[in-house]
């Protein structure tokens, strides 16, 4: 009983990693599942991270819709990027503890390889908006 006890702490250390690992787990599944229930688990499709700039957008979307995504340069020029995003996952709100340097939601969005890169990177130089498609 004494060895057991002793134990304990090394077995609650081992069990930690091993439901974080299931959580990131369950996430994967779920943004798997919806890939291919929306057919994107073809070639061809990239997930990307956006924060889009009106954060009340983000509270009407849910995984699997489509998505156009509008990027604002510094021009002042709306571009549509894509008019064929699927988002993918919606993290929980973390309340303000990830410091970033934009404010707003992140929504992790499917699009095709082609705007995957102008995107992200319109996410970090511009503005980005989202309208249903």
């Amino acid at each position: 009983m004494v060895r057991l006890l002793a134990t304990l702490p090394l077995l609650t250390a081992l069990a930690t990693p091993v439901q974080a690992q299931t959580e990131a787990e369950r996430i994967k599944a779920a943004i798997a599942e919806i890939a291919a229930e929306h057919d994107l688990t073809v070639l061809g499709w990239r997930p990307v991270p956006v924060r889009p700039d009106d954060a009340a957008t983000v509270a009407l979307l849910r995984p699997g819709m489509r998505v156009a995504v509008i990027g604002v340069g510094a021009d002042g020029a709306a571009h549509t990027l894509t008019d064929d995003a699927v988002v993918l996952w919606i993290p929980s709100d973390d309340g303000g503890s990830v410091t970033t340097a934009r404010a707003g939601r992140l929504v992790v969005l499917s699009v095709p390889d082609a705007v995957a890169d102008p995107i992200a990177a319109m996410g970090i130089t511009g503005a980005i908006g989202l309208r249903f498609a």
